[in-house]
């Protein structure tokens, strides 16, 4: 079998970072790029785009992004440029180079007031960064016969990363402390190691178009929360419920974005990765 060569542009995130450790094929040629040597929040350089060219690379996974919600709200104009700009110029230059874009997008592209949903259902985001993961979505759809696009609702790991949903309260619960979990908020995450695993069978079996990734439950925060102090065997009386419409964020944000993920089961069916 030919080797497919893979570009993973942003390897210093969490989800970057997990792909460095975990994307790994005796099918794949694999490579990285840091904000180091590459930054959407700058012009791009015509040295990078002859890089593209010239490597001909089948598959661009794009992980650089800012993903905090809070941030694109009160940063638009670097959000914008990043998420926006940034990531639809470097998309340009993907299309020129011939290779195939790899997006991830989120449950923020969706209203929250019809959940769980599917890959095609009306997409009507709430917040600044839902429309710009929306945009590029919009973007992709209409200047690519063929791509890939991920939504995830949150990300999860068997690591301490900060950015892993599970963190602070394996965190909380190691100190014997108090977890406060929204107990309105719905979601079905997935484990940023298995991202690794369906990219690898994506790009193995030519997987093209938009899915959503996440475990087949539909948890609240509040009942992931206790099933994690249970499995950890700590009293699941030490996580606390609170109420997401409790809290005043910069933007009203949807409390039930979770996703339904049968199509890419079916699509890498021999995969029994969502739990």
């Amino acid at each position: 079998m030919k080797l497919k060569k893979i570009l993973v542009i942003g390897d210093t995130g969490f989800l970057g970072s997990s792909l460095k450790n975990n994307l790994s094929s005796n099918s794949l040629t694999i490579h990285f790029i840091n904000r180091t040597l590459f930054d959407l929040s700058k012009a791009i350089t015509p040295k990078f785009a002859e890089f593209l060219k010239y490597e001909k690379f089948q598959y661009v996974v794009i992980c650089a992004a800012i993903t905090d919600v809070e941030l694109c709200y009160r940063e638009q104009s670097i959000s914008k440029q990043v998420n926006v700009d940034g990531t639809q110029a470097l998309l340009e230059l993907v299309s020129q180079a011939g290779s195939i874009p790899v997006f991830f997008s989120s449950d923020y592209v969706f209203s929250g007031k019809n959940s769980p949903y599917n890959e095609s259902d009306p997409r009507l985001p709430q917040t600044i960064y839902g429309h710009h993961k929306l945009s590029t979505e919009i973007f992709l759809e209409n200047n690519f016969a063929n791509y890939l696009t991920f939504r995830t609702s949150k990300l999860m790991s068997k690591t301490n990363h900060q950015k892993n949903i599970l963190y602070p309260v394996i965190r909380d619960l190691s100190i014997n402390k108090a977890s406060r979990c929204f107990e309105d908020q719905m979601l079905n995450p997935v484990f940023v190691e298995d991202i690794a695993e369906i990219l690898k069978a994506a790009f193995i079996q030519g997987l093209a178009g938009t899915y959503h990734l996440g475990t087949r439950r539909i948890f609240s925060r509040f009942e992931l929360g206790r099933f994690l102090a249970s499995s950890l065997g700590y009293d699941t009386k030490l996580i606390e419920p609170i109420r997401m419409t409790d809290i005043r964020f910069s933007e009203k944000r949807p409390t039930n974005n979770a996703l339904r993920c049968q199509k890419v089961e079916e699509a890498l069916s021999d995969l029994r990765l969502l739990i």
